[in-house]
């Protein structure tokens, strides 16, 4: 056995043709000459040839044995024979190298998904949506197309594209938990409106195929507490219990829990469910949702005593929502001057905590800081939020009191944008009213409060003293007396004392008529 000159394989010196390549072992190898890298001469023709080809497209010359192909056919023998299969099995084998490589070609290229992966490694974002997008328009129904076009939007901070997208996904394939999750995720960073319910709607579709996931029905039961709708409540409790029925070890879950029995008036569930939380490293959390229990139980001062303790602990992580709601049962009890030293330190926590302005807005009043407490309310009206509405009625109610009607008309506009319909706002427009000498439509905005709530002190000052301003001296005399006895004795921050002496000097003069 030798070594084939060409190949370098064993092969039979018997032979005339090496049966792996072709080369033709007879015939001496022809020393190479010195051509660049990239190219060499033809032995035969000297033409320009190619390093790696096998034959000279000039003269048909085998490169590999110096013999024409042409003449293949009539050297003798065996060995003619063998040279002829060997360019023959060459060749073949270079056709069907060439082959696999144009098949890997076209099938990398014919995948528009594949392509536009390629293009998103290669940083073209722009052709690659291009091309998903162009491909989903002509098949609606591949959730796989739109996945990488989602994430493609996302790639490029386009958060309401990229929401939508995710939300296609879940639609097609709802047991996609990364798309549903994704999907919440671009909805909160989209700057577009995105409702509660839309965010709701896409967990529910996830959580439906992810019986499993603790963590999309815990992200399910957050979407149903902030839409702030007490008709999901049930639904909230139930997803909550699916999380611990995942994991029991999950107390934040628990903590969550408990609020959400209490919002459905089941408190000595609430509790219990308090009981059940082991973990000493949110002692402070606890206590403070032991406070929240006992507000729904109307128990202030018990409240008020949790949420103290709770903001003496190190471990209390809703420190500025914890000192929010003392305060809002410090107001509750007539404590202004404690409740705006509380809320001056949560809004120094928490600049944009919007119910704390209106809150600290509330106690400046009854302090008669009128100014500073406008200047609450007013920061809380540019906001635009859930508290907005009744700022703007409450910053009516104190320019009346300033005496600048057409401001307090405008923020009622504000307030009547904002969809607020309380016996506060239609007590307040009544003020606007008569400041106006609309006496009339004054009178139909206070009885359009007291039909709201009979029990609105409020509104009975203020028909009273329209009633008194009007000569309807005793229709008058009785809602003042109504209002003092609504008041049952909470006078602080009130006109009480001034409304008594005037009642009991309109009652001597009623007195005094009849005799």
């Amino acid at each position: 056995m030798v070594n084939c000159p060409y190949c370098g394989k064993l092969t039979d010196p018997k032979l005339d043709g090496c049966p792996h390549c072709g080369g033709y072992l007879k015939k001496k190898r022809l020393a190479p000459a010195k051509q660049p890298k990239s190219s060499q001469t033809c032995p035969s023709c000297k033409a320009m040839v190619q390093r790696g080809d096998i034959i000279c497209v000039v003269c048909g010359t085998n490169l590999l044995t110096g013999q024409k192909v042409a003449d293949a056919g009539s050297g003798g023998g065996g060995g003619s024979s063998g040279v002829s299969i060997g360019i023959i099995v060459t060749g073949v084998i270079a056709a069907a190298a060439i082959v696999v490589i144009a098949l890997t070609a076209f099938v990398s290229t014919s995948d528009p998904i594949d392509r536009a992966r390629t293009l998103i490694n290669d940083l073209q974002f722009l052709e690659a949506e291009d091309l998903l997008q162009a491909y989903v328009k002509d098949n609606p129904d591949d959730d796989e197309a739109w996945f990488e076009l989602a994430k493609l939007h996302w790639r490029l901070q386009q958060y309401g594209e990229a929401a939508n997208a995710f939300q296609t996904v879940v639609d097609i394939n709802p047991s996609n938990d990364d798309a549903g999750l994704m999907g919440v995720l671009s909805m909160k960073l989209s700057s577009e409106t995105v409702s509660a319910e839309q965010e709701i709607s896409l967990l529910r579709k996830v959580a439906a195929n992810s019986p499993d996931s603790a963590e999309i029905w815990y992200l399910l039961a957050l979407a149903l507490a902030v839409d702030g709708n007490n008709a999901n409540v049930p639904e909230q409790i139930e997803a909550l219990e699916r999380v611990l029925s995942i994991a029991p070890g999950s107390d934040f879950a628990r903590l969550d829990l408990a609020i959400s029995q209490a919002l459905n008036g089941s408190t000595d569930e609430a509790r219990g469910t308090l009981r059940q939380i082991t973990n000493d490293g949110i002692a402070g959390n606890v206590q403070a949702t032991v406070g929240i229990v006992n507000t729904y139980d109307n128990l202030a001062d018990a409240a008020i005593g949790n949420f103290q303790e709770a903001l003496a602990t190190e471990t209390l992580s809703t420190r500025w929502q914890v000192q929010t709601a003392l305060a809002q049962l410090l107001i509750q009890e007539g404590r202004f001057k404690e409740a705006e030293e509380r809320l001056q330190t949560a809004l120094g926590q928490n600049p944009d905590n919007d119910q704390g302005r209106y809150l600290r807005g509330l106690a400046l009043h009854a302090l008669n800081r009128a100014n500073e407490s406008l200047a609450e309310y007013e920061s809380v009206m540019r906001g635009q939020n859930e508290f907005s509405g009744r700022a703007a009625v409450q910053a009516a109610n104190i320019q009346l009191l300033l005496g600048d009607v057409d401001a307090a008309e405008r923020s009622l506009t504000i307030a009547r944008r904002e969809n607020v319909e309380t016996p506060a706002y239609h007590t307040v427009r009544g003020r606007v009213q008569v400041g106006l000498s609309d006496n009339a439509g004054a009178l139909q905005s206070f009885n359009t409060a007291l039909q709201m709530d009979p029990t609105y002190a409020s509104a009975y000052l203020e028909r009273g003293l329209l009633y008194v301003k009007q000569n309807r001296v005793e229709d008058g005399v009785r809602d003042l007396n109504q209002y003092l006895e609504l008041l049952e004795g909470n006078t602080i921050g009130t006109r009480a004392n001034e409304i008594r002496l005037l009642t009991n000097q309109l009652q001597r003069a009623l007195t005094e008529g009849r005799g």
